[in-house]
Order: structure tokens, then C-alpha cells, then sequence
């Protein structure tokens, strides 16, 4: 009796382990399953529309220039130097919506596709490194083009608007630190997007982000 009692919490451990290795793997073996009821269970009610950043901040770019340009109060002119400002702040956001992946749609598409019954390391690598180089591209991208044109609009501000002399010192301050930030960008790759998409300039935000696809827009190609 006593030496089954002794026994006895060995095996109750023995049976917890073993319940929870049973337990991982029933999980383990229905997370496909789990991913193909969701896929199916989705409606799409509403879908938000990824060009309302680059709508906004179009919108609000127009504005502050209008209201620039037609106002003579200092205050008044830097008030709608930030709404300038706001507004390419969203023409940038939406530059990286249009190509940011979507990650948990990429790997939902990769799990619930049925021709396909396993993946080796190297797809699952390659699958990865498509994420990542699109990320960082749609960073980098995003970047370009905000740096880019608040660059303009600050040098706009400064030479072509009437602007006061304490204003127009600021702005082209301004930008010509963007500028340095919008040459950097269009410049250098991270590793992720060389391997991926290749080292040429390219800065098109029209681009198709497969490297094997036609692409348009504005595309320079030049391989340092």
C-alpha cells in the first residue's frame, strides 16, 4: 500500500505531461482547420478604402496652399503651413497602406490553400522574405514621397509665396533637411528589398510589388 502510494504522484505527473503533449498536438494538427472555418466564416460588411489617406491628405495639402497664398497674417500662415504639412503627412500614409502586405491575409491565403498539402523551409523562407522586403519597401516608399514633397512645399513657402524673413529662413531650413531625408530614402535599400526586389533606383508608387510582374509608373533603373 505504501508503495503505491509512493507511485502515485509519479504517475499523476506522468499523466499531466502526457495529457498537455496530446493536448499541444490535437491544437497543433486543427490550426489549419481552424484558419479554413475562419477564411469561410469571414463577410466583408464593410471595406475600407485604401486611397482615403491619399484623398484627405490631398485635400487638405490644397487647402492649406490656398490658404497660404491668399493670407497676409504671419499667424495665419503658419496655421495653414501645418495643415500643409498634415496634409502630406497622409498622402505619405497612404503611399504605405497601397504597399504594405497584409500579413495575416498572406499567411491565411498560405495555410488554406488546397493544391498545396506542405511547404519546404526554403518556401516558407521565401514567403517570409516577400513580407519583409514589401514592408520595408512600402517604408521606405512612404518616406520618399512625404520627404519629397514637404521639401517642395517648404521651398514653395520660402521663395515663390510671400513669406516674412524669420518664415522663409525657417522654411528653407526645412527643406533642405527633407530633402536629405528624401534622397537617403530613394537611395538605400535595406537588405530585405535588394534581395527580393533587386538594388536598382526604384521609385515608382505605381509599381506591381512582384519583381517577376510588368511594372508602372515612374521606374529609374540604375545598379550601383
Amino acid at each position: 500500500m505504501r508503495k503505491i502510494n509512493l507511485y502515485l504522484p509519479l504517475f499523476l505527473l506522468f499523466f499531466s505531461f502526457l495529457s498537455a503533449d496530446l493536448t499541444w498536438a490535437e491544437s497543433n494538427k486543427s490550426a489549419v482547420s481552424f484558419f479554413k472555418t475562419k477564411k469561410k466564416s469571414k463577410t466583408k460588411s464593410y471595406q475600407f478604402n485604401r486611397y482615403e489617406n491619399l484623398i484627405s491628405g490631398t485635400a487638405a495639402f490644397l487647402i492649406g496652399n490656398i490658404g497660404y497664398m491668399s493670407s497676409d497674417s504671419s499667424v495665419l500662415k503658419v496655421t495653414y503651413s501645418g495643415v500643409q504639412t498634415i496634409g502630406v503627412i497622409n498622402i505619405g500614409r497612404s503611399v504605405y497602406k497601397i504597399h504594405s502586405p497584409s500579413v495575416e491575409g498572406s499567411f491565411e491565403k498560405l495555410v488554406t490553400n488546397k493544391s498545396v498539402k506542405g511547404y519546404t523551409k526554403e518556401q516558407v523562407a521565401q514567403h517570409l522574405l516577400e513580407i519583409y522586403a514589401k514592408e520595408e519597401r512600402a517604408k521606405r516608399l512612404s518616406l520618399f514621397y512625404s520627404s519629397s514633397i514637404l521639401a517642395l512645399q517648404y521651398i514653395f513657402n520660402a521663395v515663390v509665396y510671400d513669406s516674412p524673413g524669420q518664415l522663409e529662413n525657417t522654411y528653407i531650413f526645412l527643406g533642405g533637411v527633407n530633402s536629405i531625408v528624401a534622397i537617403y530614402s530613394a537611395l538605400f535599400k535595406s537588405d530585405y528589398e535588394k534581395h527580393y526586389f533587386g538594388d536598382n533606383f526604384d521609385i515608382s508608387p505605381f509599381a506591381n510589388l512582384s519583381p517577376k510582374s510588368p511594372t508602372y509608373g515612374l521606374k529609374l533603373t540604375y545598379h550601383f
